[in-house]
């Protein structure tokens, strides 16, 4: 029997129970989740019924990205937030 694969938009919905999964291990709320870009990663915009906003990536493949390259990412944005002025995305643990 061949391979099933899913289209682009099945894809994308199993990635989004992928992105509901992992908003439900947060102590938040969540009012709306919308996709905002899938490509390398999928970003979802996330609201919650405080009508804060945050966003949501999810990394849908391990071939090109470790969690060492991860770790790094965040350790690089933390620390121009704290040498630079700029104004960086803050990441939630």
């Amino acid at each position: 029997m061949p391979e099933r694969r899913l289209t682009r938009i099945g894809w994308l919905r199993s990635q989004r129970r992928t992105a509901l999964l992992a908003l439900a291990e947060y102590p938040l709320r969540i009012d709306r989740v919308d996709l905002v870009g899938a490509d390398t990663n999928i970003i979802y915009r996330v609201r919650d019924e405080r009508g804060r906003l945050f966003a949501l990536r999810l990394v849908p493949s391990r071939k090109w990205r470790t969690e060492a390259n991860l770790r790094a990412e965040v350790a690089w944005l933390g620390a121009l937030k704290q040498d630079s002025g700029i104004t960086v995305p803050e990441v939630v643990a």
